[in-house]
């Protein structure tokens, strides 16, 4: 306001926004921001690392008018859609490896974890959209996830092989650190680690932690101030905490042990726990460098290169760790050993284009975390967002980031330069191509014939489990109930088209009930106890044509949208009507008097199958997920 800017209110930027495409998969003119955000970045800005993970969502399935499409189903992007409700979202993020710059790129809905066979092309297309604006991806980062470490299998991605080329660049593979450290604390807890020496070999417990906790906290004067019970004795949710697993492997814990033991309150083979918390305390720190200067000199990144081959060292420190319960190699370890060769094997490269120094902490996924927890905290901190709201916030952050975008770690001031160039990047994202043109391009997992379509009994099963509503249509009076509905929801379309363009043709489809005019028994008695006053002008019987119209639309309307579905596009209403289109019923319906105002009424009842149908899934998801719960409960007890 300083500026003296003329800005538009709130409300009209919401329209602008809600006007622009953000669908699952791959967005260009998201990309086509970025690049012009990159125009300004120097030489050393262009490298950055991909990462990727997922947060649940909350399975509701929502049919869009917007876009003329359902929500809340699984949809891979340009690999297709299928139709089940989702309950996760996998999120593609780029940041700087030495600036401060991040963006999302990308998102998909999934149920359950994205399998490895599609997520491996999913991660290959955001790699090759990533170089292809002009950035080098030189690190990919995700956690150790089934799916993720099915991927590196099939890439052959191990630590004497930490690398894959894509575009003629080279692409280093490792984990995230801070889950590494939660993986080594959850191992722990339920195994003894044995440490290798060449004198002897050292066990590790989880209840030597637990044994100094107690004696700890039983005096006022503490030597571990910041171990609770939430760090020794942990529930669900907090094995998913960083910090608390972080706090414990620290070096206050360390010298709290390790005096008690001078002191003779603790055991000497306590002292080999406290070694190996130290130990991956100072791994913590390296992979944790965040600045050139700190007061722990493990974290000055000034010092990253001429510290390198303590990398070295922490690897055969892995190599000298295994686990007696376990037949084979933990997989934390050796996602460990792979991040420890993965970093090194870069920070070597970095160093012969010019680099001096690292911050590793950018080297993991916080900025992504960072993400999911803002995402989460629009709409009144919603923990479990749906598809939709999900798909709303990831646009909104990404607009966000265009407002303040910094490079190199330096923070641009509010000006008029920079206020001119997010009112450029907005310009560009929306002058560029069209909703429809984006949306032809999205592919589908089926695409049938016509022909092929009626046979198809793979898909046209899987889509009617999808549209499969209340179990009242198995019942014997389940065609007649049906038929009442559609009767009653016919009305009202037509009613509500008449009342809108006030067309005196069109209302002769309605016969109003007279003395004379008494329908047949068992129909209309749902139109007849809806109205209040029965020889008023409201709610009306159809004639002849529209009452055979409106009960074969009805009755053919699952059908009908699952081989509008199955043959592809996500234009859910555009594909049901065009099928209903070429029914010879409808045909002749449409060719009588007023046939604008008659297609507007088929697809008004249409319309309201789509949110009827809609609504039934979703109280089907919400049954079926109380006798899940009811099930778990029964266990528990």
């Amino acid at each position: 306001m300083k500026m003296g800017l003329h800005l538009p209110n709130r409300s009209t930027l919401g329209r602008w926004t809600k006007q622009l495409p953000m669908f699952p998969g791959l967005n260009h003119r998201l990309l086509s921001c970025i690049q012009k955000i990159m125009e300004k970045f120097n030489d050393e800005d262009l490298d950055c690392l991909i990462t990727w993970d997922e947060v649940g969502m909350k399975e509701f399935i929502e049919y869009n008018k917007f876009y003329d499409m359902f929500e809340g189903i699984i949809d891979f992007g340009e690999h297709g859609r299928t139709l089940e409700p989702a309950n996760e979202a996998l999120v593609f993020m780029i940041r700087g490896i030495n600036s401060s710059w991040r963006f999302p790129i990308s998102f998909y809905f999934s149920k359950g974890a994205t399998p490895s066979e599609m997520l491996e092309k999913i991660v290959v297309d955001n790699i090759k959209a990533v170089q292809n604006i002009g950035l080098r991806v030189r690190l990919g980062v995700c956690d150790m996830s089934f799916t993720n470490q099915g991927l590196y299998r099939a890439w052959s991605i191990t630590p004497s092989n930490p690398s894959k080329i894509f575009n003629d660049q080279q692409v280093y593979f490792i984990h995230d650190t801070p889950h590494l450290i939660k993986l080594v604390r959850n191992n722990l807890i339920n195994h003894t680690f044995l440490v290798r020496e060449k004198k002897k070999s050292k066990k590790v417990k989880w209840s030597h932690i637990r044994t100094f906790f107690e004696k700890d906290r039983r005096v006022s004067s503490r030597m571990a101030p910041r171990l609770s019970k939430s760090h020794i004795y942990l529930k669900d949710y907090s094995k998913m905490k960083v910090k608390l697993a972080a706090q414990v492997f620290s070096n206050s814990v360390y010298a709290g042990i390790a005096t008690m033991c001078r002191l003779r309150i603790l055991k000497k083979d306590f002292k080999d726990t406290a070694d190996f918390l130290k130990k991956i305390d100072e791994i913590f720190d390296f992979l944790n460098m965040s600045s050139l200067r700190n007061d722990k000199f493990g974290r000055c990144a000034a010092f990253f290169y001429q510290k390198i081959g303590k990398l070295d060292d922490y690897f055969e420190f892995f190599e000298s760790v295994s686990i007696p319960s376990m037949s084979r190699e933990p997989e934390f370890l050796r996602g460990l050993k792979l991040t420890l060769r993965g970093i090194k094997h870069l920070a070597i490269d970095l160093y012969k284009e010019g680099y001096r120094h690292i911050y590793t902490r950018n080297l993991q996924q916080d900025c992504l975390e960072n993400f999911f927890s803002l995402a989460r905290s629009k709409g009144g901190h919603c923990r479990n967002p749906t598809a939709r709201c999900f798909r709303t916030n990831f646009r909104f952050l990404f607009f966000a980031t265009l407002i303040h975008s910094p490079t190199s770690g330096n923070t641009e001031n509010c000006s008029e330069g920079s206020f001119q160039k997010y009112v450029e990047n907005m310009q560009s994202f929306m002058a560029s191509e069209n909703r429809d043109s984006y949306e032809q391009k999205r592919k589908v997992i089926a695409r049938p014939t016509d022909d092929i379509v009626e046979d198809n009994k793979v898909g046209l099963q899987s889509a009617a489990e999808f549209y499969s509503v209340n179990v009242v249509r198995k019942l014997k009076f389940g065609k007649e109930q049906e038929s009442e509905v559609a009767l009653y929801m016919g009305a009202a379309c037509i009613k509500a088209i008449t009342n809108m363009s006030s067309c005196e043709t069109c209302e002769k489809m309605l016969v109003q009930r007279t003395e004379q005019i008494t329908p047949e028994m068992g129909k209309y008695s749902l139109v007849d106890f809806k109205q209040y006053d029965r020889f008023s002008n409201g709610l009306a019987y159809l004639s002849k044509s529209e009452s055979d119209l409106f009960q074969f639309v009805n009755s053919t309307f699952t059908k009908t949208t699952c081989q509008a579905l199955n043959s592809g596009g996500t234009k859910v209403l555009s594909g049901v009507l065009d099928r209903f289109e070429k029914q010879l019923l409808v045909i002749g319906w449409l060719k009588e008097d007023c046939p604008d105002h008659r297609r507007q009424i088929l697809q008004h009842f249409i319309r309201a199958k789509m949110y009827q149908l809609v609504k039934d899934k979703n109280d089907a998801i919400r049954q079926l997920r109380s006798w899940s719960q009811t099930r778990r409960d029964l266990r528990n007890q």
